[in-house]
């Protein structure tokens, strides 16, 4: 506390170390939990500020930096590790890596064919052993940032309290903004969540024992996306996606009894 205790500041720094955390995944039409390492490293804060009798500032600031540590898996939107859709076969809505003979034609699970050319399946990088479909390849995750962990995020708000017909009536309002973020542990410029924020306001008049507040939410009717999730090669691995709410006003009243 400083300012003669009208200002007072809070802060946190954390540190985390794990083994085997685990990590949620849908494949096929299962959701899975596979167990990776990582490092996680950030700083929360808290400003309060009493600038005048009646007006107070507060701020919140957070930083976190969460990476994957020596871990691969496969993309089920991505089996071949490039991007494309090059010796993929999807057969009641599973995909996996095309295996064909380059002599019959036939289904040996021993090649695969990319940009027209018949190359040998790398069966060390599949989840299933040899003899098996393949059904993607592993990929390197390590160092990747953990999915929906933004890096950086701060809410400042304003709250003013006065009065009215001998009442008391608090006003408020804050801007709250979050850094860009992924969806999956993947990181594919497909998965980006890019930084979104939203600003509300509200006036609480409070009698002796009822209080009537209005309000308005996502004052400037953002749509920014917020998060979102991959769903199953079932159906078409299309993404989930949750939407900020659009602006949004009201009026509450409630009684204490």
């Amino acid at each position: 506390t400083f300012m003669d205790g009208a200002a007072q500041c809070n802060g946190a720094p954390f540190s985390y170390d794990y083994r085997y955390m685990q990590q949620s995944k849908i494949v096929s039409v299962t959701s899975i939990n596979q167990n990776t390492d990582a490092e996680i490293t950030g700083f929360e804060g808290e400003f309060r500020w009493a600038a005048t009798e009646n007006l107070e500032v507060k701020a919140n600031f957070g930083w976190v930096n969460a990476e994957i540590g020596d871990y691969n898996t496969v993309d089920t939107a991505n089996p071949n590790a490039r991007g494309t859709t090059e010796g993929v076969i999807s057969v009641n809505g599973i995909n996996f890596i095309g295996m064909v003979n380059p002599a019959t034609g036939a289904n040996d699970f021993a090649n695969t064919v990319v940009d027209g050319q018949v190359v040998p399946v790398d069966f060390s990088r599949c989840d299933q052993p040899a003899g098996f479909p393949c059904a993607g390849y592993r990929q390197s995750l390590n160092g990747n940032q953990i999915a929906l962990t933004p890096e950086f995020n701060y809410n400042i708000g304003l709250i003013y309290r006065s009065e009215m017909a001998g009442m008391p009536l608090n006003m408020q309002t804050n801007y709250y903004w979050q850094d860009e973020m992924y969806t999956t542990n993947f990181n594919s410029p497909g998965t980006k969540i890019e930084d979104w924020s939203m600003w509300n306001a509200n006036a609480r008049l409070m009698g002796e024992d009822w209080y009537a507040e209005v309000w308005v939410r996502n004052i400037l009717d953002d749509d920014n996306i917020t998060g979102g999730y991959l769903t199953s090669s079932v159906s078409s691995l299309f993404t989930n996606q949750f939407i900020l709410e659009p602006r949004t006003y009201g009026l509450s009243v409630g009684l204490r009894f």
